[in-house]
């Protein structure tokens, strides 16, 4: 697969992962040790951004509340910038309370994530995941010896198995893209997690409540007939061609497509509500943010 990285259709791999040390990586074994060695940096566990402090379009500062609920202004340097990275769904509250974009622009922008759906699968194999019972009291000796003397072994590896890509062209013309996940959680059975990813047309709108915490004020999930009919039709597929398969498998508590659609689980990776690109959000386009990354509604408060 990754020959063809952009090849997404009926393909399948095992998966990828970030790993350093025998330990699963990302920002906080990579970039946060090589940030703590400078001496102009300083983290804060337990503190909340509040707002940006601003005169115009310059950033001066930003007003944080620590654990104990006590607040302060961090003032910037003369060439000192804020960088936001509270997710899709607090960056608008930081934001407006910051005087910073209209409130009727931020709770009109789209908000989109992936449904998941669970498809879970009893094969006739013996097999199992990891006993991380006997892992925590310390008795899986041997795993527990390879793992700490040589960072090898069971305990390393990634509890998915496999990924899977497939896409198809849904009812409205566009091209839907969808991920698969499989990992083991009982003897010889797999839970298969099915992702609708690229190409959704459904949003949901997010606003504030009037605590200033942010709210769902519309789902996100298969709000548009063709989101519904492109994911109902490869469950569909799925399920015939597993169903008529020489494997012996069985999909457990399965009915009807319908029932695994409507008992879908959020991917809670939502993006959208603070989009960079080039559309103004102020001349009819989507964008919060501008190519440059930085913000482009600023308004008096």
């Amino acid at each position: 697969m990754s020959e063809q990285a952009n090849d997404k259709h009926m393909v399948c791999s095992h998966p990828t992962w970030n790993i350093k040390s025998a330990k699963r990586a990302g920002p906080i074994r990579t970039y946060l040790p090589l940030a703590q060695q400078r001496d102009n940096f300083s983290l804060r566990l337990g503190t909340t951004v509040i707002r940006l402090v601003h005169a115009g379009s310059r950033v001066t500062g930003d007003e944080v509340q620590g654990s104990n609920g006590t607040r302060e202004i961090i003032n910037l340097s003369k060439n000192g910038r804020v960088v936001l990275s509270a997710g899709a769904l607090a960056t608008p509250r930081v934001l407006f309370n910051s005087g910073i974009g209209p409130k009727e622009q931020i709770e009109v922008a789209a908000k989109t994530d992936h449904p998941i759906f669970t498809l879970d699968i009893q094969t006739n194999g013996t097999w199992g995941p990891l006993n991380s019972v006997i892992v925590l009291d310390g008795s899986d000796t041997r795993n527990i010896d390879l793992y700490e003397t040589a960072g090898s072994g069971v305990m390393t590896q990634g509890r998915h198995r496999l990924i899977f890509f497939s896409s198809g062209v849904g009812s409205d013309g566009v091209t839907r893209y969808f991920k698969g996940s499989a990992a083991p959680s009982g003897t010889g059975l797999i839970p298969l997690k099915v992702y609708l990813t690229h190409g959704l047309t459904s949003e949901g709108v997010l606003g504030l409540a009037e605590d200033g915490k942010t709210k769902i004020l519309q789902s996100p999930y298969l709000q548009t007939e063709a989101d519904v009919d492109a994911a109902s039709t490869f469950i569909r597929n799925f399920v015939e061609n597993l169903q008529s398969s020489e494997l012996g498998c069985k999909i457990k508590n399965f009915t009807n497509v319908s029932t695994i659609i409507n008992n879908l689980t959020s991917g809670v990776y939502f993006v959208g509500t603070a989009k960079i690109g080039t559309g103004d959000g102020r001349k009819g386009g989507s964008s919060v943010v501008d190519t440059n990354a930085k913000v482009i509604f600023s308004v008096s408060r």
